[in-house]
Order: C-alpha cells, then structure tokens, then sequence
C-alpha cells in the first residue's frame, strides 16, 4: 500500500491520473450532450475538466492541507454558481427536456419543469468538474474507483436505455 502512495506522487503518476481523470469527465458529459442534442461550449466543458482534473491530482498529492484547499476552492465555485447564475432554473430545464424524451418513448413522468431558459450548459459543467474531482481523487489516493466509473458512466447511462438517441 505504502508503495502504491508513492507511485502516485511522481509528476508523470501525477500528469497520467490527471489526464485519466479529465478523459473520464469530458467523455461522459459529450456523450450526454450528442445523444440529447444539448448545445455547450466544448471548450468551457474541457477547461472545467482540465481544471478540476489537475487540481485534485495536484493538491491530493500534497501531505497536508491539500484536500481542504481543494474542497473550499469547489465550495466556492459551487456557491457562486449557486448566487450568480440561473444555475436553478437551468438544472430544471434539464431535467425536464431529458425526462421529456423518456416520457415519450418509455410514458414516464416529466421531471423538473420548463423554465424558458435558453442553455442548460451550466449544471453540464458543473456535472463534468464534479466527475473531475471525484475522478482525481480516487486515483490519486488509490481507492473508491467505482465511484468514479459511477460518477463518468452516470451520463452515459442516460444514453443507452434509450434506442433513438445515440451519442456521437
């Protein structure tokens, strides 16, 4: 076990868990996005992923004090989405046009409702550093990696229960 700590502190462990990480998240989030046609800024989607990969691998290699300045930088991040965005009524939307899909193949219910907001791309990026962290964090500290496959497989499990949305 100790071994395997060490093999996560070297800078190419380090690059290689951060490009893993990133991969998982972007992946997940593009296929949600090309199966229910949900227009985003790949690129804004690949630097939140890029970010949040690299700081998790980074600051989780550190002895001390790196996972709190990583949970209070996500903390921050989350809070300002939260108060300065329509970050609400965007995850409703989102909800709502995914379950509205399900509603008409499968005769679910509508989850969420219609809110008229023109983008839903902000809880897809925040779905995606999210994955990133998590991603990054079992990695680099070596355990829980079924959380995140759970985390990276999540969106795309939205895409294969249904026959008529394939991802690009």
């Amino acid at each position: 076990l100790e071994v395997s700590r060490m093999k996560n502190k070297t800078v190419s462990a380090i690059f290689t868990n951060a490009a893993l990480s990133f991969l998982l998240s972007l992946g997940g989030i593009l296929c949600l996005t090309t199966a229910f046609e949900i227009e985003i800024s790949r690129t804004v989607l690949a630097a939140h992923c890029c970010v949040w990969s690299l700081g998790s691998c980074f600051l989780l290699t550190r002895p001390r004090g790196g996972w709190l300045i990583l949970l209070g930088a996500f903390l921050l991040y989350a809070l300002r989405l939260w108060y300065k965005t329509d970050l609400v009524d965007q995850v409703l939307q989102l909800c709502y046009n995914i379950s509205r899909i399900f509603a008409s193949a499968y005769g679910f219910g509508w989850l969420g409702k219609p809110t008229g907001v023109e983008s839903v791309a902000l809880p897809l990026y925040l779905w995606g550093s999210i994955t990133a962290l998590v991603t990054g964090w079992s990695i680099t500290k070596g355990r829980f990696t079924a959380v995140a496959v759970l985390f990276s497989l999540l969106p795309l499990s939205l895409c294969l229960v249904l026959t008529d949305t394939i991802p690009a």
